[in-house]
């Protein structure tokens, strides 16, 4: 897994994502915090996509929320077969 980092704006909020691996998502999401996916072949800030947000307060099922954004989203080699998962560094 490479340690990407990015730095962008997401709904006018400076954001500082920093990719995790699938379990720490997994346990950042239980305890509140916000999670960002995005397809696994496109940066959080391309063109064509704006990372998805998913947290504890709106969604109640991690796994739930995974599947129906790999469903979606990640549904060609263009664009990857699985999300990656970032987390705001500045929110922490």
């Amino acid at each position: 897994m490479r340690a990407d980092r990015f730095r962008g704006k997401i709904q006018s909020q400076d954001v500082f994502l920093a990719r995790i691996d699938k379990r720490k998502a997994r346990n950042l999401f239980e305890k509140g915090i916000k999670i960002y996916l995005v397809p696994s072949n496109l940066a959080p800030f391309s063109a064509w996509i704006e990372p998805t947000e998913i947290n504890i307060s709106q969604h109640i099922n991690f796994d739930g929320c995974v599947y129906y954004f790999t469903n979606y989203q990640c549904i060609n080699a263009q664009t990857g077969y699985f999300p990656s998962f970032y987390i705001n560094l500045l929110s922490i």
